[in-house]
């Protein structure tokens, strides 16, 4: 799914070529923005015929995890791992700042982004395969930034939480509006406060015992551009963490296969792509058998896309997205108990 900027842009053309002149001494030709993902991203095309892509971070972004980017670029593109390069400024920095914003410029890769819930079997195949190798990779970098305290999942965050649910729903009510989205976003957090409210998260579980690997953060369909039938460049580690391992597994997939669009989970399928994974990257026992209910909590803990789409724009893209991970978080409440005897069953290891 293809998100329209949540922020409006701090920076308009003329400044941009401005900017590119006297950062890169680049000569802009054309520029063209790029509707995909949160940020703001512009297509540049210089007057000698190469071309760049310019991302304007958002204005929650860690700064920390913005200077940590480059050090993962660097070590991918020395790794011979398919991603773009962040250039360098002429005072041999990777990021500036123009209007209180962060830019980076790098090479474009040429390709096309399947979208959401839309990966060819091959494709998938090769995600799980290239989210190994990064995992194998990233670990020779220090620690990154946690990405989940384990604090977020404690009952006072879990009331805090559900006071959020229930101010973010009398937003949507306020609306006053007829629209069947709308209408659905009600019901979805109607679900989401029940769910935590009846939740006893730290009972019969082993999400300490999570392998945490240094993790792209938000690897997903969005984020992988392809060209004849083959992984071009992953792009955008903006959101690199340290993370269960688990996690970015199953949700990648979830972000992926055709059957997810609909809120659902294929096991079988998700099955062979924890088995392509393991082919590169190492998992333990845990991190197969609490995969599931980790990722329950984690979507119901999550509000992304119904505060966005109350604090930016209104884009029906967002709440979409919002609606669409709590039909999943559904389906995980639903059919966890058969997923996990699946999983705990299972001779992988």
């Amino acid at each position: 799914m293809l998100f329209m900027a949540i922020e409006t842009s701090r920076i308009n053309n003329e400044s941009i070529k401005i900017n590119l002149l006297e950062h890169y001494n680049i000569d802009v030709h054309s520029i063209s923005k790029v509707n995909n993902g949160s940020a703001n991203i512009y297509e540049i095309v210089s007057k000698n015929d190469k071309t760049y892509i310019l991302k304007e971070f958002q204005s929650f972004i860690d700064k920390n995890k913005l200077k940590l980017e480059p050090t993962i670029n660097q070590l991918l593109l020395n790794s011979k791992f398919p991603t773009s390069k962040i250039l360098k400024t002429l005072k041999n920095e990777y990021l500036w700042s123009f209007n209180e914003r962060i830019f980076h410029l790098q090479e474009k890769a040429e390709g096309i982004i399947f979208s959401q819930n839309n990966a060819p079997d091959w494709l998938l195949r090769d995600s799980a395969m290239y989210l190994a190798k990064l995992h194998e990779i990233l670990k020779y970098l220090p620690n990154f930034p946690i990405g989940m305290p384990k604090s977020g999942w404690d009952n006072e965050s879990k009331i805090r939480k559900i006071e959020k649910m229930i101010h973010i729903k009398k937003e949507f009510i306020s609306l006053e509006s007829s629209n069947f989205m709308i209408l659905e976003a009600i019901n979805c957090l109607d679900f989401k406060i029940k769910y935590l409210k009846e939740s006893k998260l730290s009972e019969k579980n082993n999400f300490d015992n999570l392998t945490i690997k240094n993790t792209h953060g938000d690897f997903n369909l969005n984020q992988i551009l392809i060209k004849n039938n083959s992984v071009e460049s992953v792009i955008d580690f903006s959101s690199a963490s340290a993370l269960p391992a688990s996690w970015e597994i199953i949700r990648s997939f979830t972000y992926s296969h055709k059957s997810s669009h609909s809120g659902e989970i294929n096991i079988l399928d998700l099955k062979k792509y924890i088995e392509e994974y393991l082919k590169y990257s190492l998992l333990t026992r845990d991190d197969i058998n609490e995969m599931p209910a980790f990722y329950l909590n984690q979507l119901a803990f999550s509000l992304y896309g119904f505060e966005q789409y109350l604090k930016f724009q209104q884009d029906e893209s967002l709440l979409i997205f919002a609606i669409w991970r709590t039909k999943l978080q559904k389906y995980l409440f639903e059919n966890l108990q058969t997923i996990n005897n699946d999983f705990r069953n299972w001779s992988i290891l």
